[in-house]
């Protein structure tokens, strides 16, 4: 079926035919269904859409059912709307992306399916308990005569920050550093300054699914960088930015999201060295570098200037996933424009959680000491199971909170087999902007009791690959 440009009411519902026939709401129904209509092919790229009004007529329901379904499917990127009303369909999203987007919201639902294995979120550090019958109720007290919007961070945890970083001699003037609600929404801010549509955006590949949401998202052309055990390979990387003269390069040094790999000194000089030749801004995503379980490798924003570096942390993989608030260094202007983007959004974040965050990292080494020795345990724990239930499967133990482990088979097709089993993992192609790594899974190490009952079902499933399909 040949598509024209303005695609219309009728052939819109004949596209759409059975849209209905799904649990929840009709909105939710219809953009469910436009969604798989675009990453079928059917809709190209500068499809437009009937109107609101048109459409809903078509389908016999309200024009608000449309406008909500066309609102929700805008605000993931996949289609855009002019003003006048012209809706249209945006480059498409990855299929990968499709893959994973529910499983991804599935992950932090309230009523998460108990064998989710899709978070690599750890439980609450000990020494919270201890941080909270201390005095940061006090500390909450006296910040009461204040408005309660401080777009940059509160001044306590500021200072908190700047300890942090002198740990490893990166001295960290007040203008560069601002305050955020987690490295995620760091990562989300400064992309929203720096990337527009059709900009390309380095990665490590395989790289934090995350990144890969929010770039996309932006309009950015991705490109993975290979990798191996010691960090990003830097021939690779030299011949992408000549090819492509990206916008920027998004690295995770220490702990990698999902390999677990920290990067060499030598390779980190190498990179460094290429990115500072090429003047390509940097952002180091620091969210697990508490989670080294060797020597800790200090950041990369060492061997950068501070004009071409962005860092981003926070104090959720130390203390607690719940305690949403992180930090970005990086230029004073970039600093300045990611602050305007802030306030056109949440404006500020939470005080008390601010508080509470400064409160932990006066406790940072010995929360740091606990988590190294909680994930060494895990890991051997889990490799120990994997030997038992499925030692086909080789798994390669690094640093951070999850396993990457080479399954021998398709993992996308094991993970849709495991689905129908109660059994939700995520995939190696999820994490790679080329849907590479077809036989990888990343486990998490944070859900030991989750894993021990997953395992024999994986096994099962495994070793009766044709049941899923009955």
């Amino acid at each position: 079926m040949s598509i024209p440009d303005r695609v219309g009411a009728p052939l819109m519902t004949r596209l759409l035919s059975g849209w209905d026939s799904c649990d929840g709401p009709l909105h939710r129904c219809l953009a469910n269904a436009v969604r798989r209509v675009i990453v079928s092919g059917a809709l190209p790229q500068g499809a437009i859409l009937p109107s609101q009004r048109a459409l809903a007529q078509a389908l016999a329901v309200s024009r608000t059912t449309v406008a909500v379904a066309y609102d929700e499917l805008c605000t993931e990127g996949w289609l855009a709307t002019r003003q006048g009303g012209t809706t249209w369909v945006r480059q498409p999203i990855p299929a990968r992306q499709i893959a994973w987007q529910g499983d991804r919201l599935g992950s932090y639902a309230a009523d998460r399916n108990p064998l989710d294995l899709t978070s690599g979120a750890l439980a609450a550090s000990p020494v919270l308990q201890r941080v909270l019958s201390g005095p940061w109720i006090d500390d909450l007290r006296s910040l009461l005569e204040i408005d309660g919007f401080l777009p940059a961070g509160l001044e306590m945890l500021r200072k908190a920050v700047t300890d942090y970083f002198d740990d490893v001699d990166l001295a960290t003037p007040s203008a560069q550093l601002m305050i955020t609600d987690g490295a995620h929404h760091g990562l989300a801010l400064v992309s929203e300054c720096l990337v527009s549509a059709g900009d390309t955006v380095l990665v490590e590949n395989p790289t934090y699914r995350g990144a890969l949401d929010v770039f996309t998202r932006l309009g950015a052309q991705v490109v993975g960088i290979r990798t191996d055990h010691e960090g990003i390979d830097p021939s690779d990387l030299a011949t992408a930015i000549h090819r492509h003269r990206p916008r920027l390069l998004y690295v995770m040094p220490a702990a990698h999201n999902a390999t677990g790999v920290t990067w060499t000194q030598d390779r980190r000089r190498e990179v460094a060295s290429i990115a500072t030749r090429a003047s390509l801004l940097v952002v180091e995503d620091a969210s697990t570098a508490d989670l080294q379980l060797g020597r800790p490798a200090g950041p990369m924003s060492l061997l950068l200037s501070d004009e071409r570096s962005v860092l981003i942390g926070s104090v959720t993989k130390l203390f607690w996933a719940g305690l949403r608030v992180g930090w970005l260094r990086g230029p004073e202007r970039i600093v300045d424009a990611v602050l305007r983007a802030r306030m056109t959004t949440n404006i500020a974040g939470s005080l008390p959680s601010q508080v509470l965050a400064a409160r932990c990292l006066e406790h940072r080494h010995e929360a740091r000491a606990i988590r190294r020795a909680e994930l060494r345990q895990a890991q051997a724990e889990t490799v120990d199971l994997l030997a038992h239930h499925l030692p086909a499967w080789r798994p390669h133990p690094a640093d951070g909170s999850s396993l990457w482990v080479d399954t021998g088979e398709d993992a996308t097709n094991l993970s849709a087999r495991l689905r129908r089993r109660g059994v939700i993992l995520n995939p190696g192609p999820t994490f790679s902007p080329s849907e590479e790594f077809a036989s990888y899974v990343r486990l998490p190490l944070g859900h030991r009791a989750h894993l021990t009952t997953a395992l024999p079902l994986i096994a099962e499933a495994v070793s009766t690959p044709e049941a899923g399909h009955s």
